[in-house]
Formats: C-alpha cells, structure tokens, sequence
C-alpha cells in the first residue's frame, strides 16, 4: 500500500499567530484538497497550549473542502462526555460526507500542564488511559445503536468511523518532560515502546511521534504480533507517524525555522537539537524525500506532515512541489 500524507492546519500556530489565523487554516486546507494531500490535521488541548477548539475547526473546514478526510489528531478523550464526543463526531462526519478520521490519546506536555488540565476534567493523569479505553467502547455503541443507555438517532455516514491511537514510543531524557514537550534534555533518552496492547486490542490504527525508522519498524512488528493474538487482522491497522517538515537550499536555516516554530508551539520553551533531529525533516527537497522515504520503509502507511513555518503557504508550495511530486 502506498503511503499516504497529510497536512497538519496547526490550529495551535493559528492561534498564536494572528497573520495566519482561523481564516488562514481555511486556506491552508483548501489549498491541501487541490493537491496530493489525502487529509488534514488538527491538534487537541484545554488550555496548557491554547488553540482553536479541533471539532469546530474541522466543521468548518468540512464547508470548505470536498475531498481531504478531515483527522483530529489526537483528540483527548477525558475532555469530552462520551455522548457529546459521539455525537459531534458523528455530525462533523455527516457535515464532511463520510471524510472523518479519529484519533485518540491521552496527550502530552508538562506534568504541570498536564495534570492542571486534568484537575479541571475531575481526573488524575494516571487515569486517562482507562478513560480512553471506556470512550473507545462507548463512542462505537452509540454509533452502531448498540449502547444499554443511550440511544442517538444521529449516526455517523460511516457505519463506524476509524479510531487511531497514539502511543509513544520514545521516553524523553528527564521525567519532568514528556516526549511531547519543547524542552527535552538530550541525554538519557532511549526507545521505550508505550502502551502497544491497547492499540492492539481497540484501534483501527497506531499514531506515533518522535521515532527513528529503527524503531518504528522495531514497534511496528511487535504491535502487528499483538494484533494477531487478539485475533483481529494486522494488515488492517494503518500505522501513522507525524513530523515537521521546512524544506529550503540551507538545512541550518531550515533546522532554525523550524525550531522557532516548535518553540512556539510548546508556549515558548526552547527545543532541543535532539528533539529537531527526531522530530523533523529539512533542507533541500532531495535530503527531505530521503527522510521521508526511510519512514515509508519503516512500514508508515500515513505520514503526517507539521509545516516548520509560523505562515505556512509558501512551505507548503515547496512541499507539494519538490518534495511529494
């Protein structure tokens, strides 16, 4: 199967960056479905790294768009009642005619942001896992009709629309950060697999950040064993990666923006060269497609792409252009 990617609308750089905006993700977006983009991307947060709420984000980016499925990636299920998640997800996948694609994990950031965000939803962080796991069931029954308690008439067009669930595998070099975080010291970190039965068991595909080709595949064969032993069908998980992309003649230029950029991001903290180097491609389009083609080698069947640029048009032209051309 052939690779396919995405674009993420960074609807995080949107907020924080007034020359891009809402109405910049918009563009972004229509932009993405007259080219070889097969979806888009939004992220998920409360309020640790403020953005734009994802779900009304992609309604209206589902007005806008006819052919790019529409991806949250992730949405963090303990922030949302099962029911209402249910039906706004079955709504935006009615709004987009069938184009939804759902991925759930627990989040990242700080455990100070972490657990501040948690304390508001009336949970601790270490019990996220378990609230994703129940909102995988809950979210299927109602939309199949099969729930002991609620019955929603409003069903998605997509008998079941996919789940993906991210789970790291990369544990950062300190525990004050989590691999999601900006300020990642550079020694002490190492390849960790996180929790790969529970994608094993509950999901129609595996979303993973901040991994090496190695350890992608290394993840990728034990993850497809425990598919099997659960006796569902490896081929049909979609294993999926994200990474930023700045694509320029100067990699040391391109590694810089993109470092702004992520800097950003993550509320300002500095970024690390340990974490560029994990967690981006740059330089010229020859070097960004040798990296690309490394994670496609690994087995990725979906690549996400976060454009390294605080306004990303120009990038992503580039992209488009002289990199998946």
């Amino acid at each position: 199967m052939k690779t396919s990617y995405s674009v993420q609308l960074n609807n995080r750089l949107a907020f924080a960056v007034p020359s891009y905006g809402f109405k910049g993700m918009l563009r972004l977006a229509e932009m993405a479905d007259d080219s070889p983009f097969n979806a888009v991307m939004v992220g998920d947060s409360l309020f640790d790294s403020p953005r734009f709420e994802p779900i009304a984000t992609l309604g209206a980016v589902a007005a806008r768009t006819r052919r790019v499925k529409l991806g949250a990636a992730i949405i963090q299920p303990h922030f949302r009642h099962p029911a209402m998640l249910a039906l706004s997800w079955a709504t935006l996948d009615i709004a987009s005619e069938g184009r939804t694609v759902l991925a759930l994990g627990i989040g990242g950031g700080t455990p100070h942001g972490v657990g501040a965000e948690c304390r508001e939803v009336g949970i601790t962080p270490g019990e996220r896992g378990k609230v994703l796991e129940r909102c995988v069931g809950e979210l299927r029954a109602i939309w199949s009709g099969t729930h002991p308690r609620i019955n929603q008439p409003v069903r998605p067009i997509q008998k079941l629309p996919p789940i993906w669930i991210a789970a790291g595998i990369y544990q950062p070099g300190s525990d004050e950060f989590s691999a999601q975080s900006g300020n990642i010291p550079d020694e002490g970190q190492k390849y960790l697999p996180g929790p790969l039965d529970r994608v094993a068991r509950l999901a129609d595909g595996w979303l993973t950040i901040m991994a090496t080709p190695d350890e992608l595949r290394r993840s990728l064969a034990v993850l497809r064993k425990a598919v099997a032993s659960h006796g569902r069908k490896p081929e049909a998980l979609t294993a999926a990666t994200d990474i930023w992309i700045n694509v320029g003649p100067d990699p040391k230029v391109c590694f810089e923006r993109i470092r702004s950029a992520m800097s950003l991001y993550f509320n300002g903290d500095p970024v690390s060269d340990g974490t560029l180097n994990r967690w981006s491609v740059y330089g010229p389009p020859e070097m960004c497609r040798e990296k690309l083609a490394a994670l496609e080698a690994a087995g990725m069947d979906h690549i996400e792409l976060v454009i390294g640029e605080m306004e990303p048009f120009k990038q992503f032209e580039l992209v488009v252009n002289q990199v998946l051309s």
